[in-house]
């Protein structure tokens, strides 16, 4: 691989700058929407359940949570789509009656709900966003449709759509719910990325403590059934193999986004 890691252990050894650009006219509609730009956050709601509140020491999960910045919806909406092609087919209600625009509409059709960024990001040179919805987090009847947008050279908005999944059910989507989620990335990284199938038996000291971490497991997981604890492995949590001895490079609980600067006169 043809780059050198800071001491940190980083690929990135420069802040990656994003630019979110209002193009509304009016200075109080920037001011209104400029509050639906926050940064990721790593709670989940359903997380929060008491049987399920060990989940949080799964860090992949959490990690993946607090990635990037969200867009938040801005009024209490239910939406409906009666099955039809046509983007008539779907009906919207606007519960909260502000007198704000309504970022959602139907526009593609098929059963697509639309919520229109009236937001121009702009990225450095070889960087795009990913665009998608929010991590581990659900509305039942909606999905989330992904997207690449090469935000470094695009003069263009876009959209972040949902594709609903349960015809003729009301389906409600709240104020301060995350409607659309960005992720910086190298534009390259497909064109770089190779991907190389191997027998783990060619890398016997990976093999050594793979196994040593699965009959670990084992053991833990019998012992939690038959002691009845809830004792857990936090092997990666910790940043260890199984004997405690830490890894070296970086290794991260959570990654955090700083609040949006807010440049707007």
């Amino acid at each position: 691989m043809n780059f050198f890691l800071n001491k940190e252990n980083s690929l990135i050894k420069e802040d990656i700058k994003i630019e979110a650009l209002f193009v509304y006219k009016n200075e109080e509609e920037m001011n209104y929407y400029k509050k639906f730009i926050v940064p990721a956050e790593s709670k989940r709601e359903w997380m929060n359940e008491d049987a399920i509140k060990f989940i949080y020491s799964c860090i992949p999960i959490v990690s993946a949570n607090s990635m990037g910045w969200w867009v938040l919806n801005n009024q209490d909406i239910e939406v409906k789509w009666n099955g039809g092609t046509d983007p008539s087919d779907i009906e919207i209600r606007n519960l909260t009656q502000e007198k704000h625009y309504q970022l959602c509409s139907s526009h593609f059709g098929s059963g697509i709900l639309t919520f229109n960024m009236a937001i121009l990001f702009k990225t450095p040179p070889a960087w795009g966003l990913w665009v998608g919805g929010p991590s581990n987090i659900f509305i039942d009847g909606l999905f989330a449709l992904e997207g690449i947008v090469e935000t470094n050279w695009s003069p263009f908005t876009f959209t972040m759509n949902y594709k609903i999944t349960r015809p003729n059910h009301w389906i409600k989507i709240p104020k301060l719910h995350p409607i659309c989620r960005i992720i910086p990335i190298p534009l390259n990284l497909n064109d770089k990325s190779k991907l190389d199938l191997k027998h783990l038996k060619e890398n016997p000291e990976l093999e050594k403590k793979h196994f040593e971490w699965v009959y670990a497991r084992k053991k833990n997981i019998k012992d939690m059934d038959e002691v009845n604890t809830n004792e857990r492995m936090n092997h990666y949590k910790n940043g260890t193999d199984v004997k405690g001895c830490p890894f070296l490079g970086m290794h991260k609980l959570l990654y955090k986004y700083s609040k949006p600067n807010d440049n707007i006169k």
